[in-house]
């Protein structure tokens, strides 16, 4: 018996969230969908409603260029379904950015596996479990970073339950300025989503 095969495919291919950068997110302290295609419709990445069964893997992938005022500035980046305004899959704790940083890189990668997809005809009750790492420079030259993991910190190993899996929802990249400051910036160029089935 021939054993089975597996497959990756890109599902932001050829749509806005995998073809474009993001919008350049400045100092706001709001928190705010950064990957390419934001949260607009036929840009963002979409799962269709319905479609996820347990099982499904997700690889998320995000890179870009972050600057900062002359001091230590703090920010958070997650993964969310929904959008900002729905679930974080993951998400960093307080990232200390180091001061002066002028467009320098920052990626990070994380995986999602379905664990439960909810009872037919319920809107809720999907189910992620979510666990990541990334990394983001603090020189201007050479290899120097610092590595830091997703969840930031979790009692459940990154679970999150209770995602409306009935209705199409879109996957973004969030981020939010813990500190303000005119020169903060932080764009992501890279956001790729794959399928590992």
């Amino acid at each position: 018996m021939a054993e089975p095969k597996g497959w990756v495919a890109l599902g932001n291919a050829y749509q806005g969230s995998g073809n474009a950068s993001g919008a350049a997110y400045a100092s706001s302290k709001v928190l705010t969908d950064v990957s390419p295609g934001g949260k607009n419709a036929g840009s963002a990445l979409v799962i269709p409603a319905s479609s996820l069964i347990v099982g499904n893997v997700f690889r998320f992938t995000a890179m870009g260029t972050y600057s900062t005022k002359a001091e230590v500035t703090k920010a958070v980046l997650g993964i969310y379904f929904g959008g900002v305004a729905g679930t974080a899959l993951v998400k960093t704790g307080e990232l200390a950015l180091e001061k002066s940083a002028k467009s320098w890189p920052w990626m990070l990668q994380a995986i999602a596996r379905v664990t439960a997809v909810g009872v037919a005809g319920v809107s809720t009750g999907a189910k992620f479990i979510t666990e990541g790492f990334g990394h983001y420079a603090v020189a201007a030259t050479g290899l120097a970073s610092s590595t830091f993991q997703m969840p930031g910190e979790s009692a459940t190993g990154g679970e999150v339950t209770e995602l409306s899996s009935g209705v199409s929802n879109i996957v973004t990249l969030g981020a939010e300025w813990k500190t303000e400051g005119a020169e903060n910036t932080l764009t992501c160029y890279q956001w790729l989503v794959e399928s590992l089935n």
